[in-house]
């Protein structure tokens, strides 16, 4: 027997086999490959279960035409002959010769049940009228009697039945009259708890939603109350930055300035100087009365000792409102201390004024 089987595209891709549930598809190829070289299936049902589908499906494929089953239990795969052309040497006939002897090729080559044909009955005509007249006057006598007890039966079961759907009726008006009477009864208890309870829920109901609406307000009154103070520390600190940007431009033009004007090199973005500038312009003075002070600074105290004095920190501080003022007679330039172990000594310089031994100021010279 062959050991490849082939499936036609015509057959199962198409819309009957398409349409059909895929169990009933997956059993189908399953038929085709346990068939015999004729297409035969020995036990299809076996196969069914072994792949998990149905009788639903078997008999779907049937009746979509896909499979012929037979009353021995084989089935056989209808295009069969589309599906597979075996080689001679590679054939083995079917088993199942009384099934395959049952079928025929259609005009495409699938299978179909060959009609039926019936033996012709060599009988006359006569022979049958006789025996058939005599059975006839035998029934009709039993029919006759048996048609006669069976009314007398019907008579009296119809008069049981009546009296019995009586009683049955009056048992069941009187049911439903207490059943009435009964659910009546209950209504009127049930709706009295139920006005009770609707009357307490409706309190507590309220309650609760007054409680809801009195937490909804604090909550909404402090999220008001948070965003002002966070709307008002935004415009602090905006404000706080416009500021510093503020002074940190005006100490740019005024240290641009001074370096301009005295030839030094002081930094516009040091803090102090910073600070001090945004501490001017925050009392009310202006970028043009820092100007106006450093000209006048420059033009009196450059090329003499009080040079020194042009930077930021005597300018714009605590001197600032006398320099303004037109004051420029400020104080001469502080000189460093010395410490006790540290001596100015300088050469050719006269100490016998301070010091009467001479030994005495080498030895202060060695130290």
């Amino acid at each position: 027997m062959a050991e490849r089987r082939m499936f036609a595209k015509t057959v199962v891709d198409n819309d009957t086999f398409l349409d059909m549930p895929a169990s009933a598809q997956l059993l189908y190829f399953h038929l085709a490959m346990s068939a015999d070289d004729d297409g035969f299936v020995n036990k299809p049902k076996a196969v069914m279960r072994s792949c998990g589908s149905t009788e639903t499906d078997l008999k779907l494929l049937a009746k979509n035409g896909m499979v012929i089953p037979f009353e021995s239990g084989v089935a056989a795969i209808t295009h069969w002959k589309l599906h597979n052309v075996i080689r001679r040497d590679m054939y083995t006939e079917t088993k199942y010769l009384a099934e395959k002897r049952q079928l025929g090729l259609n005009e495409i080559g699938a299978y179909v049940l060959k009609k039926a044909e019936a033996e012709p009955l060599q009988v006359s005509r006569g022979n049958i009228d006789e025996p058939l007249q005599a059975s006839r006057g035998n029934i009709d006598e039993p029919l006759q009697a048996s048609r006669g007890n069976i009314d007398e039966s019907l008579q009296a079961s119809r008069g049981n039945i009546d009296e019995s759907l009586q009683a049955s009726r009056g048992n069941i008006d009187e049911s439903l009259q207490a059943s009435r009477g009964n659910i009546d009864e209950s209504l009127q208890a049930s709706g009295g708890n139920i006005d009770e309870s609707l009357q307490v829920s409706r309190g507590n109901f309220d309650e609760s939603l007054r409680q809801d609406r009195l937490g909804q307000d604090r909550i909404e009154q402090g999220r008001l109350e948070q965003g002002r103070l966070e709307q008002g520390r935004l415009e602090q600190d905006r404000a706080e930055e416009d500021k510093a940007a503020q002074a940190a431009s005006a100490a740019q033009t005024v240290v641009d300035r001074l370096n301009a004007a005295a030839g030094t090199h002081h930094c516009a973005g040091a803090k102090q100087t910073v600070a001090l500038v945004k501490g001017l312009l925050a009392s009310g003075h202006t970028e043009e009365d820092m100007l106006q002070v450093i000209g006048m600074a420059c033009e009196k105290w450059k090329g003499t000792e009080k040079e020194s004095l042009l930077r930021p920190s005597f300018l714009f501080g605590e001197h600032f409102e006398e320099l303004l003022g037109g004051d420029i007679s400020a104080p001469a330039p502080k000189q460093k201390k010395t410490s006790a172990h540290s001596y100015d000594i300088r050469p050719n310089m006269d100490y016998s004024h301070a010091y009467t031994d001479l030994s005495e100021l080498s030895d202060l010279e060695e130290v």
